[in-house]
């Protein structure tokens, strides 16, 4: 048996089972990405929570919570860095590392290479198969705006996407949120706003992108499929109309007086006839 691609791989053996038995969904994801970019003879990796976060499309915070997973579990020691902007190290422990440790090796993949591929919609190590993963937009500016078309379309949120959104959003990009995950946000709590807001009697709005970060959050934990995001865009789409509808004034109607026909033989009154029968009285 020949492998296709020499370089790259992972002895993946019980620990790594018991691992994907033992941690959270994204803790796993975490744990399988830093097993296959640490150096072979240290089962170490320099990488800022940053960097993290815009492969694996998670926000910054999830990704401190699946680090601090790994290392309260024992499968991952971590060397702080100085500051945010400088990279930490990360150490896998000898109990889920397969190979012998020695001093002074590089990843065999590097960081930036998988970076490159999930933003061009390649998978890393495949020269034509597409990702799996929706591909971000190339630039800050159409991400943005990006954002900005999907929230205006529904009628419930009343923001002109001003200075501040536009800010949020562009911290989000620069955290690594990819546009699938803050697509699920909006559509979870524009749902969870419009059931609420139809019914109750007062139609309250949403007035601004922040509404949605607690929400974002909220995403690594869901265990959904792809079918059941499906159906709520479709049911957005009906909870808009029913807004909409709500929100349109009444139709005003003139009142009608309950008159009897008149018969078409019989004159019409004359409006003056009272007045000429009376005399005017002068003065002075």
């Amino acid at each position: 048996m020949k492998l296709k691609d020499p370089t790259g791989w992972f002895a993946a053996g019980p620990r790594m089972l018991q691992a994907l038995f033992g941690l959270s969904d994204g803790a796993f994801k975490l744990f399988a990405y830093l097993s296959l970019t640490a150096g072979r003879t240290t089962g170490t990796l320099r990488v800022t929570q940053l960097e993290l976060a815009r492969v694996l499309a998670k926000s910054r915070n999830s990704i401190s919570a699946y680090l601090e997973e790994l290392t309260t579990k024992g499968l991952c020691l971590i060397k702080p860095s100085p500051n945010q902007h400088q990279p930490g190290e990360i150490e896998i422990a000898d109990a889920f590392w397969p190979y012998h440790k020695e001093v002074g090796n590089k990843p065999s993949v590097s960081h930036s290479d998988l970076l490159a591929a999930r933003q061009s919609g390649v998978a890393f190590g495949s020269s034509n198969s597409p990702a799996s993963t929706i591909p971000r937009p190339a630039t800050e500016a159409l991400f943005i705006e990006r954002v900005r078309d999907c929230l205006l379309q529904y009628s419930i949120f009343s923001s002109s996407f001003g200075a501040a959104d536009r800010k949020l959003t562009a911290e989000m990009f620069g955290d690594g949120v990819s546009f699938e995950q803050l697509e699920r946000a909006f559509i979870l709590g524009l749902t969870r706003k419009y059931c609420s807001s139809l019914d109750s009697t007062s139609t309250t709005s949403i007035y601004c992108l922040a509404y949605f970060v607690p929400i974002l959050d909220e995403l690594p934990e869901m265990m959904a499929s792809d079918q059941y995001w499906d159906y709520l865009r479709l049911r957005l789409k009906a909870l808009d109309h029913a807004w909409r509808d709500r929100r349109r004034p009444p139709k005003v109607t003139r009142p009608v007086d309950n008159l009897q026909p008149r018969d078409r033989d019989q004159p019409m009154p004359d409006p003056f006839a009272s007045i000429g029968s009376e005399p005017i009285s002068s003065t002075g």
